[in-house]
């Protein structure tokens, strides 16, 4: 018996996922949900209390995902990188990213577009604030040398907020079936945002 409740729930919970990818939360409708589901609305209810904890149980685990691998960033040497340590650093942070897209990746795009109205509807950012902490941690210091560089805070912002956008905007053009060009495009973004951030202000 309890088989056939988990089979229930992960199909309530797919029906959702692809309901919320499509409308997002505001728009989504549970009779919908329930219709692909092959359960009644009611039904629904016996497994999640609301449409609100429905969302939650869809994004959470991608929401933690992305937030356990930002706080988790230890660089442990001095900034600016070398080149080959750079490039180490990188094929490593693109490595976690790409795991974390192709396991949550339409969860990924509701969290970033689908969240008006829910616990969630400041995830991206979230995002973009854990970004800009591992900025100030590591990089707002050699940048500070800088002569050139006359707000940093606005800077880290203008780099956290562009490589959340980026990563959204690819995860729009590009589904799970072609990992290659999800790892080369996030090589892109990568580099365009921190190769050389530090010394092209020299």
């Amino acid at each position: 018996m309890q088989v056939l409740k988990d089979q229930v729930r992960n199909r309530i919970i797919t029906s959702a996922k692809s309901e919320f990818l499509e409308k997002g939360f505001a728009h989504a409708s549970m009779r919908v949900i329930a219709e692909n589901s092959e359960i009644t609305v009611g039904n629904i209810y016996r497994y999640f209390s609301s449409k609100q904890s429905l969302f939650e149980e869809v994004v959470r685990p991608a929401y933690l995902s992305l937030k356990g691998l930002l706080e988790s960033i230890q660089i442990n040497e001095e900034i600016p990188l070398p080149p080959e340590r750079y490039q180490v650093i990188r094929e490593k942070f693109v490595g976690e990213i790409s795991d974390a897209i192709s396991k949550y990746h339409g969860e990924i795009l509701i969290l970033f577009n689908g969240t008006a109205g829910t616990n969630y509807e400041d995830a991206i950012n979230e995002v973009s604030k854990l970004i800009f902490d591992v900025l100030e941690k590591y990089v707002m210091v050699p940048l500070a040398s800088r002569k050139s560089v006359q707000n940093l805070k606005a800077l880290g912002r203008l780099i956290s907020n562009g490589l959340v956008e980026a990563i959204n905007d690819l995860l729009l053009r590009v589904d799970n079936s072609e990992k290659e060009i999800l790892v080369s495009e996030l090589r892109t973004i990568i580099d365009f945002y921190f190769r050389d951030l530090v010394t092209r202000f020299d």
